[in-house]
């Protein structure tokens, strides 16, 4: 994601650039009960998209202004057509472990009614003695070839996907969830404790939208009157330091940098 950035002019031309992955969201509890389809489809007209939680923090600002106590729809969902053998370039489709990126072309060898993702938890492929594709649980003990054998073969998905694409692998999944109970599980929804369940994307629920605030270029001007030699590198650090010691608020990483402006060239006159 773009990060915002914040140039800070100091006095005697020289400055400091900063450049944060802080994220600047707005969450809003939308209570509406609608399917996960039409929760995402009113957070992108409304806001920015159905939520993306990448931590602990997240779901800590997901505070509910109501004594709704029921499940609420979250933007994490996995498309059943995207792990039923599909091979292209869809973010949850097959990958190859030797590239880590999905097939090239469309080929594929996969056994009558494979994959079927074994209650969410057959993310890995195997080959029978026919040479025939199957889904497998990653953690089941098989032989495997590099290239020229059998058994296990370099095929595998990243399971589940955020409504707006975002790259994020944290997940917090109620005990015994994803389990598919019924056969149509494909989104999730969280409940009042911020534990997540597989449910069926038709089901009516309340949602959560987040609004993004990021502003991607602000200028701030500044002045510092000092007698230290700004020129001193070793006074650089010590700038450094005491900015990114303020700067730690924020809950990213934050990378100061020193950098200076050149000098203006006087212009050159004729005497006569």
């Amino acid at each position: 994601m773009d990060c915002s950035e914040l140039l800070i002019f100091v006095f005697f031309g020289f400055g400091l650039t900063f450049c944060s992955q802080a994220h600047f969201y707005e969450y809003h509890h939308v209570n509406r009960p609608m399917t996960w389809t039409e929760a995402q489809r009113y957070c992108r007209e409304k806001h920015t998209d159905l939520v993306t939680i990448e931590s602990a923090e997240d779901m800590s600002k997901l505070k509910r202004s109501n004594s709704h106590t029921g499940l609420s729809w979250i933007g994490l969902t996995d498309d059943p057509k995207s792990w039923k053998g599909v091979m292209g370039n869809d973010v949850n489709s097959w990958r190859w472990s030797a590239t880590g990126e999905t097939a090239k072309t469309d080929y594929q060898n996969w056994a009558p009614n494979e994959p079927n993702y074994g209650q969410v938890r057959e993310p890995c492929g195997f080959i029978d003695d026919n040479g025939l594709w199957l889904d497998g649980n990653c953690s089941v003990k098989y032989h495997f070839f590099c290239f020229n054998g059998r058994w296990w073969i370099g095929l595998y998905r990243v399971p589940w996907r955020w409504s707006d694409n975002s790259n994020n692998s944290f997940k917090n999944w109620q005990s015994g969830q994803p389990d598919v109970y019924y056969k149509d599980e494909h989104c999730v929804a969280e409940n009042s404790d911020h534990d997540w369940a597989d449910v069926m994307c038709t089901d009516i629920n309340f949602f959560w939208c987040y609004k993004d605030l990021r502003v991607k270029n602000t200028m701030v001007r500044m002045k510092i009157q000092t007698t230290a030699d700004l020129s001193d590198p070793a006074i650089h650090a010590q700038i450094l330091q005491q900015l990114g010691e303020r700067f730690k608020t924020l809950r990213s990483d934050v990378k100061l940098r020193w950098v200076t402006e050149p000098e203006k060239q006087e212009e050159e006159t004729d005497e006569g």
